[in-house]
């Protein structure tokens, strides 16, 4: 549980009710991006990538906090040295690959530049300095004025980022087609706004208009649902889920390709 643009969080055992790890994103412009956390599976073990400070990722161990990324100074004041492995860059949301292969970042340097980054997680346990300039980190694209957007894994290799353009005010609604392991564009298609998700083989845009449907391979639109705007995907079960209604009246709604909507639950 965390404060996007603030700078705490917590990991709470639910089969015990108790917290394991209170966190701390530091105090430097936490309100430019959510805050940085996400489960992963590395090595076997369940894990947490987390901020620790502005420019600084780690990993530890949900279970206890204990740290797994332990590594020399990532910040300098002035006077002092540069570290070696500095990083000028605000860690923003964190986005897994489907099998847990790789981890992007869409965070930001100054002026600002939205950059999205991607790095393997099976090195980074490895070697700490991977999420600062390892060799399987590289950035895939750079945008003035604009992160925090769309973004979603297709599968392992392959990732679609929101918004065409190079500055905010410029960019139009659609879907860029990166190769994560070599940093190389695929394609650019128009259309797709909003959040997106992916089941592994369609790319889904959530926005104003409904729910779309889209081939990553092509660009072309396979399918749209008008009134219905998911905002979270539970990849195991296959379903986007939407909450609608008003305060006293909530109805979930779960949805499983494009066939009717079905309403789950209500209270």
């Amino acid at each position: 549980m965390v404060n996007d643009y603030g700078r705490q969080g917590q990991v709470i055992d639910l089969r015990h009710g108790r917290v394991t790890m209170q966190l701390d994103g530091g105090d430097y412009h936490p309100d430019t991006v959510p805050f940085s956390a996400a489960f992963v599976d590395v090595g076997g073990r369940s894990l947490l990538a987390h901020r620790t400070s502005w420019n600084r990722l780690d990993l530890s161990d949900p279970r206890d906090g204990a740290l797994l990324t332990a590594r020399g100074p990532t910040s300098y004041r002035r006077g002092e040295e540069r570290p070696e492995h500095y990083l000028d860059y605000f860690h923003g949301a964190l986005r897994v690959s489907p099998s847990h292969r790789r981890i992007a970042d869409d965070g930001w340097v100054w002026h600002p530049i939205g950059v999205v980054t991607t790095w393997e997680l099976e090195p980074w346990l490895a070697d700490p300095w991977e999420s600062e300039d390892g060799a399987s980190r590289g950035s895939l694209c750079a945008r003035d004025y604009y992160w925090d957007h769309a973004l979603c894994w297709i599968d392992d290799d392959v990732i679609a980022v929101g918004g065409i353009g190079e500055d905010d005010a410029w960019i139009i609604d659609g879907a860029r087609i990166f190769d994560a392991s070599t940093g190389r564009e695929r394609l650019a298609f128009a259309g797709p706004g909003g959040t997106f998700f992916s089941d592994g083989a369609s790319l889904y845009a959530s926005d104003e208009g409904g729910l779309s449907r889209w081939d990553p391979r092509d660009g072309h639109r396979t399918g749209h649902v008008p009134g219905f705007r998911p905002t979270h995907h539970h990849r195991a079960a296959g379903e986007l889920v939407s909450l609608q209604g008003s305060a006293g009246r909530w109805t979930l709604v779960r949805w499983r390709g494009l066939a009717q909507p079905v309403v789950a639950s209500r209270r």
